[in-house]
C-alpha cells in the first residue's frame, strides 16, 4: 500500500464506494512521531464507519530517533503507549494490526562490513510484547533494498542473512513479514543512484533468488509456526 497522511483517503470516492472489497487496509501512516499520533486516533471514528473491517494499518517507530520533529521530552515508552492506548485500543471493527520495521543488519562505520546493530534484541522484544498485550498482530518488512549506492550502505544481502532478518522476527514472535522493497526505486530528484529491490523493471535482481529461498524456507513450516502464541525470548 501507498502511505495516506492526508484527510482526503477518508472521503476518497474510489474506496468509499464499495469497490475496495480486495483490500485487506490503508496504510495510513509511515513511521508517525509523537506530534502525529493525536492527529491518526482523531481519524479513527470515521475510517472505521467508512471502512468497517478494514486494517488501519500505521508503522510504528521502534525507537527515539534523533530528528527535530520527536519531541525530546517523549520517551519511547510514552510515545508507543499512547498510540496503543488511543489508536489500536480504540478500534471496534477494524482488525488489531500494526507494522514496525527495524533492519537487523547494519554496516560498519568504515562502510566496509556487514554487522549486527545489538540494539535489535530490545527494539524487538520491547514492541512485540507491547502489541500482544493489547493483542495487536505485528507485522515488519525485512530489507531487501541495496542501499549501496547511498549514504546507508548495506550492499545486497545472502540467503544466510536473508534468512537471519526473517527469522529474527520469528524469534519475538512476530505474526508476519513483508519486503523492503519489491521494486526498484527510480532516481530520485537529487540523482542519488538507483537502489536495487528484488525487481527492476519486472526482472528479477541479484535478490531474488535469497529471498525466494527465505521466504519458501518460511512457507514450508508456517502453518505450525502459527499454531503457538508468543510468550517471550
Amino acid at each position: 500500500g501507498h502511505q495516506v497522511s492526508a484527510d482526503s483517503i477518508l472521503t476518497a470516492p474510489y474506496l468509499s464506494d464499495g469497490s475496495y472489497s480486495n483490500i485487506a487496509g490503508i496504510y495510513m501512516y509511515d513511521e508517525p512521531f509523537p506530534s502525529n499520533l493525536s492527529d491518526l486516533a482523531n481519524r479513527v471514528p470515521t475510517f472505521e464507519k467508512i471502512f468497517p473491517g478494514k486494517e488501519f494499518l500505521v508503522d510504528l517507530l521502534m525507537d527515539e530517533v534523533s530528528n527535530a520533529r520527536w519531541d525530546p521530552n517523549v520517551s519511547w515508552d510514552q510515545y508507543s503507549d499512547n498510540f496503543f492506548e488511543n489508536i489500536i485500543d480504540k478500534l471496534e471493527t477494524s482488525p488489531k494490526t500494526m507494522l514496525a520495521a527495524n533492519y537487523p543488519i547494519t554496516i560498519s562505520n568504515d562502510k566496509k562490513t556487514k554487522i549486527v546493530d545489538l540494539n535489535t534484541v530490545t527494539k524487538y522484544s520491547r514492541i512485540s510484547k507491547k502489541a500482544h498485550d493489547h493483542d495487536c498482530k505485528i507485522y515488519s518488512p525485512f530489507l531487501t533494498l541495496d542501499h549501496s549506492a547511498g549514504t546507508r550502505n548495506y550492499f545486497v544481502y545472502n540467503t544466510a542473512e536473508v534468512r537471519f532478518e526473517m527469522n529474527a522476527l520469528f524469534a519475538f514472535g512476530f505474526d508476519g513479514y513483508g519486503y523492503y522493497t519489491l521494486e526498484t526505486r527510480p532516481n530520485n530528484l537529487a540523482g542519488e543512484t538507483q537502489r536495487l529491490g528484488i525487481f527492476k523493471d519486472g526482472e528479477k535482481t541479484e535478490w531474488y533468488d535469497a529471498v525466494k529461498t527465505a521466504s519458501d524456507d518460511a512457507a514450508f513450516f508456517d502453518h505450525v509456526y502459527m499454531q503457538f502464541d508468543w510468550k517471550g525470548t
